[in-house]
């Protein structure tokens, strides 16, 4: 009797502990949901973007360089009025919730296509990526954690050539650029422009984090 009465008050424990652990697991789930939906808004479910380059495609970037781009939006490094809003205080409290959305973004598997351009010039925009770009960001556009630098394959088109526009006449919002980085934009025609990021878009995207 004394063990039943053991081994029943035992499983009444476990069950408990199990039960614990399962909230526990539960309530960052909701909470990710919750703070990504204000990032879902603009950039989608599954963190695709928008095709016209308003918005760019997150899904898949590594956790590391999200966290870090969003911490430049908070700190004013980087401008842009809806993200520097959306990365405050109010909306992630701290460094553990930018954390988790950064995660959360790693792991998503992009359902939306990269807008292309026209496929007139991919030999032009190859050839540009090959001389100027490969040599720090690797032939597949890939990220560069180590220095913060954000997957560049599969992104939008037109977000790619707006924000090479951007740069090269130093408008504001734009990340602060190496001199060589500087340099080789200015270089770039409206043509070299397009060519670059109908290139990228093709790219295969970046593949979620497990």
């Amino acid at each position: 009797m004394k063990k039943t009465l053991r081994r029943s008050f035992s499983l009444v424990i476990l069950f408990a502990s199990l039960c614990v652990v399962a909230r526990a697991g539960q309530a960052p789930v909701a909470e990710v949901r919750a703070l990504f939906a204000n990032c879902a808004a603009c950039h989608g479910t599954d963190g695709g973007g928008v095709a016209d380059g308003t918005v760019p495609a997150i899904g898949g970037q590594p956790a590391k360089v999200i966290a870090q781009q969003l911490l430049q939006f908070r700190s004013g490094q980087r401008k842009d009025l809806r993200m520097e809003h959306f990365a405050d205080a109010e909306h992630l409290t701290d460094e553990r919730q930018i954390d988790l959305v950064a995660r959360h973004v790693a792991g998503l598997r992009r359902s939306t296509p990269a807008k292309r351009g026209d496929g007139s010039q991919l030999v032009l925009g190859a050839r540009r990526w090959s001389e100027g770009c490969a040599g720090c960001h690797g032939a597949a556009a890939g990220a560069v954690v180590v220095r913060g630098i954000p997957a560049l394959a599969g992104q939008h088109a037109p977000y790619i050539e707006r924000k090479l526009r951007e740069e090269s006449n130093g408008m504001p919002g734009a990340p602060t650029l190496s001199q060589s980085h500087a340099l080789f934009f200015k270089k770039l025609t409206p043509a070299d422009r397009a060519a670059l990021a109908d290139h990228l878009s093709r790219l295969p995207p970046p593949e979620p984090a497990l």
